[in-house]
């Protein structure tokens, strides 16, 4: 250990003697380090972190095996968890949720909306959070004739009650019904993602069939002795008993038990994680080979003091220590202010992603500096230091002292050590730049996408009316005129409609739909469409544009014929080249006959309603539409769109104004601009693509600069050989070739090499290109031509200074 720390003493006042050398190779390694860390910063928020519970790694999440028509999972009907709910044995506090709206108003506050959750079960008993005010639900609270309450989370209890702890046991309006606040959740806790506000899920028998209950998300704890395979295979034999006597109701054969946490990550973000980590090692890599290349013309330029240090008994080992320990110092000194630029720009990134229309999980974007994040810093920043310093230290170990005064400076040159590193760079960057090519090539036609409708000028908001607020359909649709008539009155407005899905914002569902005369093998396998209902003047206002048919009209009131107009990929589906227009189809699953049929009366294009049409569209088309008058199939929360002119706040704010004078009590919310959804929905891509641009931008400026300090020092290594060829007649066209040609052989071999590198990083990202092959021809070709010229111009400098050599240069250094 003191022979260690000999070393790096006299390698830290060896590297103050050479300020430049020492900042340079430190920012080298900064940059490598810091995108190192930025990405493992990612990791660990996304994969590593633990759910904030207790004991999370015994909480264990269910749902369906995926359906091969239903592009998402699929999970438990209420009836179908109150079933496993009664005869499992394997899981303490089974529980289930979904999300949902839940409006708060009272006599002193405004109404507000919050992301609210509805929960069965002994949900907060299984996550094993305490209230930190009076008590959280309990299953006693879900019994038919108990009453309503409801749990505040504590943002709610600071904001909204200015934290009176009086609020405990004070009845407020929950979604227009007055319920009793039971309890305050403790700050941070807005489980399961960013829920504010809870309330029970009412144990009733319903009136209508098990196949239509809401979905739940369902998980459990563990039991002492239980794993997850027992928790398996139980479940998978009750669901078979299930199934056998409400076959209708459970719509796969199986399910799959998984940690609760991976229900919060999915797969292909792990892919895309570990694939970023892949590239910023590169991008470290080639840092440490550019800082190696500096070290070996380090040494080379100090032959007499490394003669004097083995004349003295240094040991090849003790010599190659000195240079490690001068690596090592120049890690630890890139590595504080690398720490510092990965905090920052995660940051930044995860601002971006909590700012996004679809947040990961709270937990997840909170910006933590922990000890594994240093620890991890201080292990790259070791390596890094051996790993840039280890193969100079290897070759200056060789040499011997006899060696090093007879043959000077040539005997610690890296010979094709450097050139190897250069070709080993070229090959990282290549597969860098091909992914960041990718990539800027995807977020590029990404921008071209169609929506198929208007999305300039319009401002859009959503509202909901519960049982208390509108009784019947009646009441519903005589509350949506009123609301449509004070919005359409607004100054400076050209035009309002309501529906229930707006383009790109995910407002809207999908149904299953059964076409007349059609037969489906499996009624599980009935073909699923948006199903959205729009009230008239939808169309105009979107610019849907009317391709056959019809648009509705005051013909079709809630007593007239049901009708329907469907996008023309529905059309060509079922009825390819025949007219569709007088065709029937059920907006029902294809063995059950409730719903009536409805006849089209028209055919539109094609229009993307959700986020899932970036990946659909580059399958060839986007799912089937299908449209219905608002009167006969009426909706309790509906999207507003304003067309208007002026300040998109000033409309926004106009807005809730209108609908304060129609209804106080019921609030507005995602109010916002139509183009606001659409370029939200490639937040995750241009995210994604901005990082790769980066790594990108990075490993070929290193590549580059590497590139340049080999040629760089070849040439200064070869003033003699350079000398004598002019005096032996060598035209300035010959050293220029000789010159060049040494280092586009080099960008020739690393090119070769990372072609398999690049293929492998472009088939990684496949999943989130947008109509791009990993394999685009196009890409590679501007790749292959962007380092032909970086390649060009890191070789003219010295190229140019080898034509500066005279003859009487060679006697110099003869």
């Amino acid at each position: 250990m003191s022979t260690l720390w000999f070393e790096l003493k006299m390698a830290w006042r060896s590297l103050q003697r050479t300020p430049g050398f020492t900042l340079s190779a430190a920012l080298m390694l900064c940059a490598g380090l810091a995108v190192c860390m930025y990405v493992f910063g990612a990791i660990q928020s996304f994969l590593m972190r633990p759910l904030p519970l207790n004991q999370p790694e015994r909480l264990l999440h269910m749902e369906y095996t995926p359906l091969d028509n239903v592009p998402m999972s699929v999970e438990i009907g209420i009836r179908t968890f109150i079933d496993l709910e009664r005869e499992q044995t394997q899981l303490n506090q089974l529980s289930g949720y979904h999300g949902g709206t839940l409006n708060l108003s009272d006599d002193d506050t405004r109404p507000e909306r919050y992301n609210g959750a509805f929960v069965i079960g002994d949900m907060f008993a299984a996550y094993g959070v305490p209230a930190m005010l009076g008590r959280y639900l309990q299953p006693a609270d879900q019994a038919s004739e108990a009453e309503p309450t409801v749990l505040l989370g504590y943002s709610i209890w600071q904001q909204r009650y200015a934290a009176d702890p009086a609020i405990i046991g004070r009845l407020i309006r929950v979604n227009g019904r007055p319920a009793r606040v039971v309890g305050v959740m403790p700050n941070g806790f807005r489980f399961p993602f960013d829920n504010q506000v809870w309330v029970p899920i009412i144990r009733k028998t319903p009136d209508y069939p098990r196949d239509q209950d809401p979905t739940l998300e369902v998980f459990g704890r563990l039991k002492d002795g239980a794993t997850q395979a027992s928790v398996s295979e139980e479940m998978n034999a009750l669901i078979g008993r299930i199934r056998q006597a409400h076959p209708d109701s459970v719509p796969a054969t199986s399910v799959v038990i998984k940690p609760y946490q991976e229900e919060f990550v999915g797969s292909n973000t792990k892919k895309i994680l570990w694939t970023m980590f892949a590239a910023v090692v590169f991008v470290l890599l080639i840092a440490c080979a550019n800082v190696a290349n500096l070290l070996f013309a380090r040494a080379a330029g100090r032959t007499r003091d490394i003669a004097v240090r083995s004349s003295l008994g240094a040991t090849r080992a003790r010599l190659a220590m000195g240079m490690v320990a001068e690596s090592l110092i120049l890690s630890f000194i890139a590595v504080i202010p690398a720490v510092l630029l990965a905090h920052w720009a995660g940051e930044l990134t995860m601002e971006a992603l909590r700012s996004g229309d679809d947040p990961p999980p709270f937990w997840m974007t909170e910006s933590h500096f922990d000890w594994l994040f240093a620890a991890c810093a201080v292990a790259l920043a070791v390596l890094a230091g051996v790993v840039a310093g280890l193969l100079p230290g290897l070759r200056l170990a060789r040499g011997s002292a006899a060696q090093v005064i007879r043959d000077g400076s040539a005997s610690l040159t890296a010979g094709s050590t450097s050139k190897v590193l250069v070709v080993a760079e070229v090959a990282m960057s290549l597969a860098l730049l091909v992914a960041t090519g990718l990539m800027v090539r995807g977020i590029l036609n990404l921008e071209q996408f169609d929506i198929g409708a208007r999305s300039e000028g319009l401002v859009t908001a959503r509202y909901g009316l519960f049982e208390t607020q509108a009784a019947d359909d009646a009441a519903l649709r005589q509350h949506q005129r009123r609301v449509l008539e004070a919005m359409q009155k607004m100054p400076a407005v050209q035009g309002a409609t309501l529906t229930t899905a707006l383009p790109m914002a995910n407002t809207g569902f999908t149904s299953w739909y059964s076409p007349e005369g059609e037969v489906i093998a499996e009624p599980q396998r009935t073909p699923m469409a948006y199903d959205v209902r729009v009230d008239q003047g939808f169309f105009e206002l979107f610019q849907i544009g009317l391709q056959s048919g019809r648009l509705f009209d005051t013909r079709d009131r809630a007593d007239s014929l049901p009708v329907a107009v469907i996008s023309r990929a529905l059309a060509e589906r079922h009825w390819p080249g025949q007219d569709p227009l007088g065709k029937r189809l059920r907006m029902e699953r294809y063995d059950r006959n409730e719903a009536p049929w409805v006849t089209v009366i028209g055919v539109v294009g094609e229009v993307a309603y959700d986020g899932e049409a970036i990946a659909q569209s580059r399958d060839g088309a986007l799912r089937p539409a299908v449209y219905r008058p608002m009167d006969q199939a009426p909706s309790r929360f509906v999207s507003i769109a304003v067309a208007g002119s002026g300040d998109e706040q000033a409309v926004a704010d106009a807005m809730r104004e209108a609908m304060r004078q129609v209804d106080a009590d019921t609030p507005l919310y995602w109010v916002r601009s139509l183009q606001s959804w659409i370029d939200g929905a490639a937040t995750d891509h241009r995210i994604v693509g901005t990082i790769f641009s980066m790594f990108g931008v990075f490993s070929l400026a290193l590549a580059s600069a590497g590139l340049y300090a080999v040629l760089a020092f070849a040439v200064a290594q070869r003033t003699r050989e350079i000398g004598v060829r002019r005096a032996l007649g060598a035209t300035a066209r010959d050293i220029l070739r000789m010159v060049v040609g040494q280092g586009a052989g080099q960008v020739a071999l690393g090119l070769l090499l990372g072609l398999p590198l690049a293929l492998g990083f472009g088939f990684a990202l496949q999943d989130i290109l947008y109509n791009v092959s990993s394999a685009d021809p196009l890409t590679y070709i501007v790749v292959f031509g962007v380092f032909g010229l970086v390649a060009l111009s890191a070789s003219a400098l010295p190229g140019r200074r080898a034509l500066r050599v005279e003859p009487s240069e060679a006697l110099r250094y003869g």
